[in-house]
This record gives C-alpha cells, structure tokens and sequence, in this order.
C-alpha cells in the first residue's frame, strides 16, 4: 500500500507531498494539470526508465520517493538482498539527474533497477487505456490466469520453466553439434591445430633455461673478453701483491696491535682471491661456443614464440587450448555415442516437461472455471447484461508456459458466437472487461491498483457502474483512480485535484485534496463545464448523497 509520495522539481510538479490511505482515491483536474504525471512519479519508483525530460526546467535533478506498507513476500524479498526493514514502512527514493542518469534506493540503500521492478510486482499494478488494449494479446491473457497461481503451484511452474530453459540449451546443444561434428574439414582443423601447439610446447622451465643459453651464446664474445682481461691481472702478480702487503705488516704488529689486524685483513683479502683465481678459471676452462646447439635453441625458441603469438595465448591458455581440443576432437570422434546420448536426454526432459505442464493445467482449469464465473457476473454489474465470457486452454506444441495456451474468448450481444477477444470486443467493451478481471484478480491481492483514464469513451449508467465497480474493489485493496467522470469520481473517499499554474513562460501543477464544498464545486464542473450552473450543483450534491 502507497501511504505517501513526496515530488520534487518532477515534470511541471515543482513540489508535491500527497497521502494516500487504504481506500479509493480520485484524482481529476484540468487538462495538461499533470494529473498522469503522479502516475509517472509512481511508476519511477517501481523501475520504470528515466529520462532527462522528466527534470523541471532549470532544474539540476528531480526526486521523487514513496512510503508504502510492505507484505511478507516483499520482506523475504529483499531479505534475499540483505536488505532489513526495521521500520513498518518501505521507503523507496529515486533521483533524476539533468543528463538522465537515476539512482535508486530502498531504505537508504543503493540497489539495482531490477530489484526494484520485483518489488513493485508485488506492491502496485497499474492499468491504463494501453495497457486495457494489451489484453488482447494472448501472452498477457496467459500471464492474467497464471498470476492466480499460490505459492505451492507457482513452485511447480518455476521448476518447470527452469526444467525447460535446460530442455531449451539441450535442444541447441544436440542443433550445434549436429552442424559442427559432420565436417570433416573441421576434425582436421582442431588436429592440426593440437598438432601445432604439442610440436612447439616447452617446459616453462625450459624456456627460461634456454633463454639463459641463448643470451650466453649472444653475449659469448663479451664474456670471453672480459675473462681473459680478469685473468690477465692474476697472472701480472695480483695475488702474490696482497701476500707482500700482508707480510709488511705483520712486522709492524709488536709496534701497534692495530697493524696485527690490518694484516689480518690483508691475508683474508689473499685467501678470497685465491678462490676468486680459481672461479675465473674454471670459467675460462668452460668457454666453449656450440654452433650446432646455438642455432637449435634459437629454432626452438623461435618456433615456441611463434606458436605462443599466432593463438594470442600466455603458457598456461595454451594448456588449456590443448585440453578443449582434445575434449573437442573427442567429441566429434564418438559424436554418434554422445548424439544418442542427448537425444535420449532431450525424451527424457520432454517426459517431464510434458507431466509438468499437465499439473500447471489442473491448476489453470480450475482457475478458469472460478474466474469465468465471477467475470460474467461483472460484466453484468457494467451493463454488458448479454455479454459473455470465456477462457479455453488450446493444445500447442510444448513452450515455455507448457503444453496448452490461454485463450479469451467473448462476445457482447445475445446469440452471438464466442470469439477472441481481439476479434470482437470494442474499446468500451474491453475497458469493461478488464474492470471485471481487476475485480476478480484485487480478491486474491494485497496490491494496490491504479486505473488511468480507464473509463474513457463511456458515460451514463456505464460510468456510474464502472465508478461503483472501481469502489468494489478499494474495499479490498488501496486504489487510486485518474477520471474524467463525475460518476466515477464521485466514489473517491478522498478527491486529490491538481490545478495548472501559468506564470510567464513556465507551467507547473498544485496538488491537494479538496474539501466538502470544493468537491461539489468539482462535480459540478465535471457536470456542466467552468460556468458552473446551479442545477450542476444540485445534481452534483446528488450524486454524492447517492454514493
């Protein structure tokens, strides 16, 4: 249930704080007033798409946030989400930005636009004169009956649409294989291509070590000369100077003690040298320059870099790639085996699907009975006394609603054959019978409705029944009505009226609800046009003492 929504610098709403209660609420007001744009406020809030038109002139943002009461499947909603509603209320914010740019929140909480739509699925339902004429299409009319579903049977239908998006990637997998595995050009390819990378592979480890043998061999000269200059020292008396050095001054350690030590040093310094002597040696001993390995190395690694750089794979991808050409070639050297297998896996889910959808038609048939039942009675209530209404469940071949399809069928005039819906019924017609499929549809909801402008193109008889039929059902649930109609706005429990405001070049609208008096004063234009006549006010006091 919507208890408030509060509008800022929306549209032409500059400012607007409206509550609602649990009953019926009419709204009217002039022309261009922005009474459709409460709506759009409304329905920013349940997910709809933003736009930087819906930012008021000079304006940086628009911000809109409702307040509403929240039921069980909401709480374990967004409990999924991590979201915790300490309060009793829900609070829902939107902000609009002036490049179009939103951002949502719930309970002060950034979330995305989708969750917000499943939350909205289960707070508001909105109808206007489109969305009357969408029940002429047969998805919707499917959707009307499956929505009726509690929640053991909804349960059945999710594992049943999650069994047929498998069945679905089932089905394709056996088209994709059946493409791909009778080309022999195919086969051939993946082998060279294993081919190519087993030839070329090497040991991670062996790449670094015949990178290292690689750079020896290319920097071979360097090294050898710069070994034979490091020989070269030792050889012109390096060693046997720092011997000298140390001799020197062990003679002068009974002088002074620190002479005993520098001689220490010296002497290490000697030792150290000696061992450096013999390291240089045995390098130079194993300078050695293989022409024969040089240029296999360099083969190697050439072919190996090649490899790496025409798949556009690190070392451990193309492991990878080795593994899924292999599952690959496997696949296709036992695709008679593996085809088998999928088809008898493809039975088996259409064996299930097939069980499951039977179940999902015990539940529909039993729906449909009761609601064609209780429509035909509304559709009396709303002078269609000759009209009649009927849903059958036609066979089709199995989809992702099961094995049969719902089907409206109507006819408005006595003797009249039952046809579809969209074959027979007139705009007023199909106003009325979607207002008695609301009526039915509010008994088994806890949502809140919405009907814009829905009684467009009646009058009369026909508008006070659709206004008697819309209070039918605020007496179950919350609902909000835009009208044109003194009949129907005459039922509001509360009136809100939203006025346009023209001052230079700039419009903006003003909302409030209006009072005993200013209601009649309403009515009676409603009745009779601006220049309100005193029979207006009669007829339009009348009305309301006849509600």
């Amino acid at each position: 249930m919507l208890k408030q929504i509060n509008i800022s610098n929306f549209a032409i709403i500059e400012k607007a704080s409206i509550d609602f209660d649990s009953n019926l609420t009419v709204i009217t007001g002039q022309t261009g007033a922005g009474k459709s744009i409460v709506i759009d406020a409304i329905e920013q809030l349940l997910g709809a798409r933003a736009s930087s038109s819906m930012v008021s002139y000079k304006e940086d943002s628009a911000f809109i946030e409702g307040v509403f009461e929240y039921n069980d499947t909401i709480e374990q909603l967004l409990n999924k989400h991590d979201i915790d509603l300490e309060d009793e209320y829900l609070f829902i914010t939107k902000r609009i930005k002036k490049d179009g740019k939103s951002q949502l929140k719930i309970n002060d909480r950034i979330v995305r636009n989708d969750l917000v739509k499943q939350v909205g699925l289960h707070l508001v339902e909105i109808h206007s004169q489109h969305a009357t004429y969408l029940l002429n299409e047969q998805v919707n009319q499917q959707k009307f009956i499956d929505n009726f579903f509690n929640t053991k049977e909804q349960e059945v239908f999710n594992e049943y649409k999650e069994l047929y998006k498998q069945h679905t990637k089932s089905l394709q997998e056996l088209e994709d294989f059946n493409n791909n595995v009778v080309d022999p050009e195919l086969l051939s390819f993946y082998k060279d291509q294993l081919k190519d990378i087993e030839d070329n592979l090497i040991d991670e480890d062996k790449v670094e070590e015949l990178t290292n043998k690689e750079k020896y061999y290319q920097e071979f000269e360097k090294i050898s000369t710069h070994i034979t200059s490091i020989l070269a020292y030792f050889n012109n008396g390096l060693k046997e100077n720092i011997n000298d050095i140390s001799i020197q001054l062990d003679k002068l350690s009974d002088v002074n003690e620190q002479y005993s030590k520098i001689s220490e040093k010296a002497n290490d310094i000697y030792y150290d040298l000696d061992d450096l002597h013999q390291q240089i040696n045995e390098e130079y001993s194993n300078l050695n320059f293989d022409d024969y390995e040089y240029d296999l190395i360099k083969e190697q690694l050439f072919n190996y870099n090649k490899m790496i750089k025409k798949y556009s794979y690190s070392h451990e991808e193309v492991n990878n790639k080795i593994d899924d050409l292999n599952n690959k070639i496997d696949y296709i050297n036992n695709s008679s085996s593996i085809i088998l297998k999928l088809e008898n896996k493809i039975k088996e889910e259409e064996q299930e699907l097939k069980e499951k959808a039977k179940e999902l038609d015990v539940f529909r048939l039993k729906y449909i009975k009761e609601i064609t039942s209780k429509v035909n009675i509304h559709l009396k209530d709303l002078y269609l006394k000759d009209a009649q209404f009927d849903i059958k469940l036609e066979s089709v071949p199995l989809n992702k609603y099961g094995i049969s399809k719902v089907v409206f069928l109507f006819n408005a005039n006595k003797g009249s054959k039952l046809q579809l819906l969209n074959a027979v019924a007139s705009g007023g017609e199909l106003s009325r019978l979607m207002l008695a499929l609301k009526t039915v549809d509010a008994l088994q909801s806890d949502k809140m409705f919405i009907f814009d402008e829905i009684d467009t193109g009646v009058s009369g008889q026909v508008a006070d029944a659709i206004g008697h039929k819309i209070n039918e059902i605020a007496q179950h649930n919350e609902v909000i009505c835009i009208t044109h109609l003194p009949q129907v706005a005459v039922y509001g429990k509360k009136h809100l009226f939203i006025e346009k405001n023209q001052e230079s070049d700039v419009t903006t609208s003003n909302t409030y609800y209006l009072n005993d008096e200013q209601r009649v004063n309403e009515i009676a234009t409603m009745l009779s046009g601006d220049n309100i006549s005193e029979s207006a006010l009669i007829h339009a006091q009348e009305l309301l003492n006849n509600v």
